[in-house]
């Protein structure tokens, strides 16, 4: 949107504001006379003026009262309602051909709507409490004037005076844009009220109430649209399943006893703003300005085009496209991501790297961003409810943010994804560290990141070299950048990885190697939520910053956890999945060592006492809180991808085993009362924890 200036003032407009500040200051000195005076001197009661009919009413405020014959004072909605009912005002303005004076007093409350029929001239004294979204409404068809002296936000305001001239000063004067758009006056600070030139509102009688969007010439598959009509301007919102080829040819009707000025019988393009104007029986037009966008079903909405809405086939390379989001671009580069989920579903997971850093929907600022198409989990919620438990335990420093988005792809509808934190080193995720060096400036240790990255499709990872130990496979390095193994860099992460094991098997100085902490943090994650795939499996990472230990983390990938597994145990109420499960791709590894070592099973005992009944609370509020964020948006999504509730998925356990969405959610509250229970007992007994 173009910046617009302000509008000047004219000369007029002074002379009014010259008025209105002398009869303030001489009002203000009204008042400390009244004040000096005391209760002893009344102020007399203008007898002249109509009474309200409701006895209830607050007493219509006199002129009389400050001594001035078209001054009034009010400090409330309710008083300002009994006036304006009272006729004192639109009497006054037809008796004298000028605007009656309502000053509004500092801390004046306005909690309902207050309608008002002739030119009038408001002048604030200080600020407004609104409650209850109340206005003060406007509204005549006489050439007036109406002057407002406020700090006020003209949303507060309603005025359709078509022949009226408005004067605005004060703290918080409108952009001509503005008024245009929200106000039908005829003038605006001595000037015409446009909007990128065009002048919106007129004299005309007839208005558009509504407007309903159709898919088709015949008109009989009307959409599920929603439209708002505030003062000239009109907003349609249009469902997820219109898409750019329906939004661009879309047919409508209006709801108007006027004549359109637009053939309703042809498409409108609607991905372009419109002007609609409605003409009454004695051919005066209003003229409104029509803007579509897409409806909100709760959750924030991505827009991503490609250059020349081109499809993204490429899991390796990138191809330019700009993602709008809340009404900011962002220039990017979008390319496929996930192994498995890349080959086997239609619902494609990306990976975007924007032109540079920003904060995206709250997140510290990167250019690295994942959008996760959650396919496999029919509730779409497991990765938040685990990136939620992982966040209140401090042993595992960076888990990735998720938050579900709407996408739409070249303007087509994705379904519902979590855009997340990519898995980096970066100094606000996985923080590295700097190299260390000697006094001579050589290396003595350095940071690095490793990810166990199994991959069906290819005999490496990600087209990297990985290495494997006895107890700890297909490990390969995530960073730094390595071309090859055969490399002194390669060697020594080998080197320490492998120390690190043979000190975990034998049972002694493994503690020299591992961050306790973050292992047993990670482990009761890891277990509560059942992840059999992050078992030393798939999308289980480790790192060790410059100077510390192997950490274990961040956590990723479970959208297969919390029951959704077809390679689970049979039941959750027993076995632990690192050490006792029996997929065939979880052999024996780090943890069956170290469930076995006293002293780390006595941290993990005292680590659960403290913070297990937390973790359970923080998974049923997680729970909760994205079911409901996500009813609506969640039965769209599953309008989209039908394949997946009730049928078999090539991994998802729970999606065969409900048939709608409200079961999964069912699902998973019944899945972490028992898995709750039973590591509880475990973890809270004597001796040993293993079966």
């Amino acid at each position: 949107m173009k910046k617009r200036k302000k509008s000047r003032r004219g000369r007029s407009q002074y002379i009014i504001l010259f008025f209105v500040l002398t009869v303030f200051a001489v009002v203000s000195v009204a008042f400390a006379i009244v004040a000096k005076n005391g209760p002893s001197s009344p102020p007399p009661t203008d007898t002249s003026t109509s009474k309200v009919e409701d006895s209830q009413a607050p007493p219509t405020p006199s002129m009389d009262e400050i001594g001035f014959d078209n001054v009034y004072k009010i400090s409330s909605s309710s008083e300002l309602s009994t006036l304006s009912a009272s006729g004192a005002l639109s009497d006054f303005y037809q008796s004298h051909g000028t605007q009656p004076v309502v000053i509004v007093s500092d801390g004046a409350v306005f909690d309902s709507d207050v309608s008002i029929d002739c030119g009038t001239e408001l002048l604030f004294l200080g600020g407004v409490s609104w409650k209850n979204d109340a206005k003060i409404k406007i509204s005549t068809r006489d050439i007036c004037e109406i002057s407002i002296t406020s700090n006020e936000n003209y949303s507060h305001f309603e005025i359709d005076a078509p022949n009226a001239a408005l004067w605005w000063s004060g703290g918080d004067v409108p952009f001509s844009f503005e008024v245009a758009r929200y106000l039908n006056v005829a003038t605006y600070n001595g000037g015409e009220a446009t909007d990128d030139g065009t002048v919106l509102g007129g004299k005309g009688t007839e208005t558009i109430s509504g407007i309903s969007l159709y898919t088709d010439k015949t008109k009989s598959k009307l959409a599920d649209a929603e439209c708002t009509v505030t003062g000239n301007l009109i907003t349609v919102s249009y469902p997820w399943n219109f898409g750019s080829s329906d939004i661009k040819k879309a047919y409508i009707d209006i709801a108007s006893d006027g004549k359109c000025s637009v053939d309703l019988s042809k498409p409108v393009d609607l991905s372009k703003e419109q002007l609609i104007s409605v003409t009454d029986k004695n051919g005066d037009s209003r003229t409104y300005r029509l803007s579509a966008e897409r409806r909100n079903y709760g959750i924030p909405i991505i827009s991503i085009d490609t250059a020349n809405g081109k499809n993204i086939t490429s899991r390796n390379e990138y191809m330019s496209a700009v993602m709008t989001l809340n009404g900011e671009e962002y220039s990017l580069g979008i390319r496929g991501r996930g192994n498995t989920s890349w080959h086997t579903f239609p619902k494609k997971s990306y990976r975007i790297k924007l032109d540079e850093k920003a904060k995206i929907l709250g997140m510290s600022a990167n250019r690295d961003w994942v959008l996760i198409a959650n396919y496999s989990d029919p509730s779409l919620i497991r990765n938040h409810i685990a990136t939620d438990i992982a966040k209140k335990l401090d042993g595992l420093e960076f888990t990735p943010t998720h938050i579900s988005v709407d996408l739409y792809v070249n303007g087509e509808y994705r379904g519902v994804y979590a855009i997340a934190e990519k898995i980096e080193d970066a100094k606000n995720r996985v923080d590295l560290g700097d190299p260390i060096t000697d006094e001579n400036g050589n290396v003595t240790d350095f940071g690095f990141l490793l990810e166990f990255g199994w991959n069906y499709y290819s005999a490496n990872i990600y087209n990297k070299d990985y290495f494997n130990l006895k107890y700890a496979r297909k490990i390969y390095v995530k960073e730094p950048e390595i071309e090859s193994a055969n490399n002194d860099t390669f060697k020594y992460i080998y080197s320490y990885v492998k120390a690190a094991e043979d000190a975990i098997v034998a049972g002694e100085g493994w503690q020299e190697y591992l961050d306790v902490d973050s292992w047993v943090d990670w482990f009761i994650v890891n277990e509560f939520g059942n992840c059999t795939e992050s078992a030393f499996h798939r999308s289980f990472f480790m790192y060790k910053p410059a100077g510390g230990k192997l950490t274990a983390g961040p956590i990723w990938d479970y959208d297969t956890a919390f029951g959704n597994f077809y390679g689970d145990l049979y039941k959750y109420d027993r076995g632990w999945v690192c050490v006792d499960s029996t997929f065939d791709s979880i052999y024996q590894n780090w943890m069956y060592f170290l469930l076995r070592d006293d002293y780390f099973v006595s941290c993990l005992k005292e680590r659960w006492a403290e913070i297990g009944e937390t973790l359970y609370q923080t998974a049923i509020e997680s729970l909760e809180r994205n079911h409901k964020e996500l009813i609506v948006a969640a039965e769209n999504n599953f309008t989209l991808w039908d394949e997946i509730q009730g049928q078999k998925i090539l991994l998802a356990k729970a999606a065969y085993l409900n048939k709608n969405w409200t079961e999964q959610i069912t699902y998973i509250r019944k899945f972490l009362d028992t898995r709750y229970g039973w590591m509880d007992k475990k973890l809270s007994s004597d001796g040993s924890i293993l079966n």
